[in-house]
């Protein structure tokens, strides 16, 4: 089956560098292309290109080196731009002198008062006469194109000159940036796999930002298929990475999304694992596929190793309780109950009132009038009660309904609540 990836312009230029099977490289780094002789670094040190990489002091020395190399017959590529390339003119003008075929790729970038790192032509233009082909594209594509002919004109021995191939949009970080959103808007399971490439070869914060929501996106809609894409994510030594995958994983829920959840906790990156229960805390809910979330935030409430795990445990379990359909309100109440002597914060007192409000049995009253000696959630529990007194099938009789709501009534002191319980106590 064919397989698609992403790249940005950087990867374009040093994959077409790689196939056209390069034997010297030496570069400076500079924003924005840095990326090009990194990504060339990599394919050297894992043996993709049999070429010799030259760490440099300068661009003046970068292209230096690159010029000698050239001298004895080596094909030779170098990268640069604004302030880098300025620093590289004088040289320029000796290897086009000279007749040497080196390949420059430029990021193109303004020339830097104050410092400026918009894209600009300004660099190469300033180039212009110094005896260097200048080849312009206007797209990744184009710039892995044009490295091709870069070499092929070049070293002709009609031509015998070094060439610039620039690339202006396709290194515009927005243009990057509008790229992963679209995929995020229209990719499907394939492109899981891209963006997970795409989250492993950069380091940047904000670029894995980007990519993340595109990623979740997908996740959001391609459900369980997904997740053996996630895996490199999960599996990697990188915590960020890790916690990325887990995100997503949240997305797509079902019963293996969940393994791996659990697994992080039990982890021993500290970050991770407490990434993994706030996860864990929020978990979808999506029944049946999710029934063992139910038992793993009860046991982390109850036994959980840090006291943060406990709280989020048990708001995540109080949540669970509440929105799980296939439990009746006798059970939700019984769940409530049996958590009673956890629940010391407002946070969770509202969650339990929550639960209860939704639990149509005479129980959950009893609970709820409980709840309403505590002032910092007693409205909470009156408006809850109002709720349970007003539901068809609430299990209560007419006599508790009544009681229930004139009560809420003469003691709350939250005027919609009061007005809902006086209109149903006219009702009745």
């Amino acid at each position: 089956m064919s397989t698609s990836e992403f790249w940005n312009g950087n990867m374009a230029a040093a994959q077409a560098v790689k196939r056209a099977r390069v034997q010297h490289v030496a570069a400076y780094p500079i924003t924005p292309q840095t990326h090009t002789v990194e990504y060339l670094s990599e394919f050297v040190n894992d043996g993709e290109l049999d070429a010799r990489l030259v760490k440099v002091e300068s661009e003046h020395s970068a292209l230096s080196a690159c010029a000698g190399a050239s001298a004895i017959g080596a094909r030779t590529f170098t990268a640069s731009c604004s302030q880098g390339l300025q620093l590289m003119s004088e040289v320029m003008y000796f290897t086009s002198g000279m007749r040497f075929p080196v390949v420059m790729a430029v990021a193109n970038r303004t020339l830097s008062v104050p410092v400026n790192i918009w894209p600009d032509h300004q660099d190469t233009l300033v180039n212009r006469d110094s005896g260097w082909l200048q080849i312009y594209c206007g797209s990744v594509q184009e710039a892995y194109d044009m490295i091709f002919c870069a070499f092929k004109v070049a070293e002709d021995d009609e031509v015998a000159l070094p060439a610039i191939v620039a690339s202006l949009t396709a290194q515009d970080a927005g243009i990057r940036s509008a790229a992963v959103d679209a995929v995020g808007v229209l990719g499907q399971e394939q492109q899981a796999a891209d963006l997970v490439g795409m989250l492993q070869k950069t380091a940047s914060r904000g670029e894995r930002e980007s990519i993340e929501k595109a990623l979740l996106a997908v996740a959001g809609r391609s459900g369980t298929k997904c997740i053996p894409h996630l895996r490199p994510l999960t599996e990697s030594s990188d915590e960020q990475l890790q916690m990325i995958g887990l995100h997503a994983l949240a997305i797509v829920g079902g019963p293996e999304a969940l393994a791996t959840v659990k697994s992080a906790m039990a982890g021993d990156a500290g970050e991770v694992q407490d990434e993994a229960v706030r996860i864990l805390s929020t978990w979808p809910n999506n029944w049946p596929d999710d029934a063992d979330a139910g038992q793993t935030l009860l046991s982390l409430a109850k036994s959980g190793g840090k006291m943060s795990h406990k709280v989020l445990g048990l708001r995540g379990y109080l949540t669970y309780v509440r929105g799980n359909t296939n439990l009746t309100g006798s059970q939700k109440v019984a769940k409530v109950k049996d958590l009673l002597p956890l629940i010391e914060r407002p946070e969770e007192e509202r969650l339990a009132i929550a639960a209860l409000g939704e639990a149509p049995d005479p129980a959950a009253l009893e609970m709820l009038t409980q709840f309403t000696q505590d002032p910092a959630v007693a409205e909470e529990a009156y408006s809850a009660i109002v709720n349970l007194a007003t539901k068809d099938g609430s299990g209560l009789s007419r006599q508790q309904r009544r009681e229930a709501l004139q009560t809420a009534l003469e003691k709350s002191k939250n005027n919609a609540t009061r007005l809902r319980a006086r209109r149903a106590l006219r009702r009745m």
